[in-house]
């Protein structure tokens, strides 16, 4: 992850402090003709397009998947972050596929097909596919989706800590909150974790605040949709924007408060 004056950036696009990058998801699609239409059209608050390759209705070669990803980044204006979630943190990416799996994201790193990529950190080759994207100059989003009971504070905290050892420019961590309390309790562990720049989400209606405040926590990116949700509890792209701006001033202490 490279800093800059007061900020960080995200491939080529440079979050400050304070201020959440918003990531807004393609939606699925059966061709590759319905993506880069999505592409083309996403909404003017999206910094950061991502393409969640196992909401893909098709199974191309990855060779074929990584020009695809070349030319949704060119069609979308912006950078790309590819991911291939798993069933087992919500996605639709089969479990017992976990080497085609570590193929696809094995052929996006090295055709240098996106700006970053987030790799499922219990991928058993996580840790070597992290080192070859930095090699490639791709930034790492390290993942950890849990769909159960949130975690304890310590255990949380611990969590940051470790995807950030592990190599992730940017350590993600996605529980589901039952309640509002532990949507408080993800985002004090994140802000406990020093492991920021960070993703810190609290999925489901009761973890909706961590959607437009996790920037106070030491989030640098968060998700937003248009049209399809990829995600339970996941806002409008333009709420969100209209939110963390609004926010924004509250948690800029360590910048000019400026926008990008």
């Amino acid at each position: 992850m490279r800093e800059n004056a007061g900020g960080w950036q995200l491939g080529s696009f440079c979050v400050r402090p304070g201020r959440l990058a918003l990531a807004v998801s393609l939606p699925p699609a059966a061709t590759a003709e319905e993506l880069l239409a999505a592409a083309a059209a996403l909404p003017p608050e999206a910094d950061i397009v991502e393409w969640r390759i196992d909401l893909f209705r098709q199974s191309p070669a990855p060779q074929r998947l990584v020009a695809l990803a070349r030319s949704l980044q060119r069609v979308s204006g912006r950078p790309l972050l590819v991911t291939v979630r798993s069933r087992a943190e919500g996605g639709l990416w089969p479990d017992d596929g976990q080497e085609a799996q570590a193929a696809v994201l094995a052929a996006l790193i090295a055709g240098r097909a996106a700006e970053l990529i987030d790799i499922e950190a219990a991928l058993p080759a996580a840790e070597r596919l992290a080192a070859a994207a930095h090699e490639a100059g791709l930034e790492v989003v390290l993942s950890r989706h849990i769909l159960g009971a949130m975690p304890s504070f310590a255990e949380l905290r611990a969590l940051f800590v470790e995807l950030r050892q592990q190599g992730a420019d940017l350590p993600k961590v996605a529980a589901r909150a039952a309640t509002a309390a532990e949507t408080h309790r993800l985002l004090a562990a994140a802000a406990a974790s020093g492991a920021a720049p960070l993703i810190a989400i609290a999925m489901g209606r009761a973890g909706r605040l961590s959607r437009v405040a996790a920037a106070g926590a030491g989030a640098a990116l968060g998700f937003a949709a248009h049209g399809v949700k990829s995600a339970p509890g996941q806002l409008d792209a333009g709420l969100t924007a209209r939110l963390t701006a609004a926010l924004a001033p509250l948690f800029q202490d360590s910048c000019d408060g400026g926008e990008n």
